[in-house]
This record gives C-alpha cells, structure tokens and sequence, in this order.
C-alpha cells in the first residue's frame, strides 16, 4: 500500500500487507482501514503507514470496503458474512452469517448496516448486535455485486 503527498505526488509511505487488496481504503480516526484477499482487515497509521492492529481469520475481502459509525467499522467477506470490529483495537464486535459471499461494500446509516450477496438478498442489520432486521429479495437469480447507497429523499428535509 503507498500514501503519495497530494501536492508532489512523491512517495510518504509504503507498506507491505499480507496479500493482494482490491478495497479502497477508509479514512477514519486518523487511520486507513484496508482489507486483504488473506482475510486480514487492517487498520494503519495514516501518517506513517505503521500498523495500528490487524484481525485475521476471515475468508478473502473483496472489494467490501469498510464503513464506518464512529465506533466500529463494517465490512463483508467471500465466507458469506457481514462483520464489526472496533475501529481502536480491531476487537470482533459480531460476525452475521448470510446467504453468499460478499463483494461489494455495506453502507450505513442511523444504526443500520446495508449489504447484499452474490446469492441472496439485500440485508438490513441491527449495527448494535448484528442481527437481520429486514431482508429484501433481489430479482437476479445470482445475487447482487451492486454497492447499496442511502437517501434521505423521502425525510421531507429537502431545501
């Protein structure tokens, strides 16, 4: 992984994860959250690019970028799963089994975490506890590789 200075584009850091990352990194807390086709989510020092913690013991991450609440981050895995970590120390908040491998990035928001799967539906977690609240059927028969996204078109809060 490199970190180049926005202005010269020169080099300010590089670091060298356990395997191939196709995630684009999050930016939180004053770290880049970044997970590896290992199964490996790291949390690195944005301003040296030294390691702050890493979790193993998922199966390969995949283009599941992390999301973030202000406490824990999300993400999803190819074992079928949905996953929380606290973003300070990369403790295991819950891990939430699904239908499918997950390929795609969660979104979040007001306590609720979205995702899909490659053979399954888009599911609606509890953030607190990691259970499905809400389940929709996709219509493709192979699941669903599209990144969830929030409004708030129908909050009435429109100016």
């Amino acid at each position: 992984m490199f970190a180049l200075d926005e202005f010269s584009g020169l080099l300010v850091w590089s670091h060298t994860l356990d395997n191939t990352i196709t995630t684009t990194p999050l930016f939180a807390q004053g770290n880049l959250y970044v997970g590896t086709y290992t199964g490996t989510e790291f949390a690195l020092d944005a301003l040296t690019g030294a390691t702050i913690w890493s979790t193993g013991g998922f199966s390969l991450i995949d283009a599941s970028a992390a999301v973030y609440d202000g406490i824990n981050i999300y993400f999803g895995d190819f074992m079928a799963e949905y996953v929380a970590l606290d973003a300070t120390d990369g403790h295991v908040v819950w891990r939430t089994g699904i239908a499918g491998p997950v390929g795609t990035a969660p979104a979040y928001a007001n306590g609720f975490l979205y995702g899909t799967s490659w053979f399954g539906a888009l599911y609606t977690f509890d953030t607190s506890n990691g259970a499905i609240v809400d389940q929709e059927p996709l219509l493709s028969s192979s699941g669903s590789t599209e990144f969830p996204a929030i409004s708030d078109a129908g909050s009435g809060s429109r100016q």
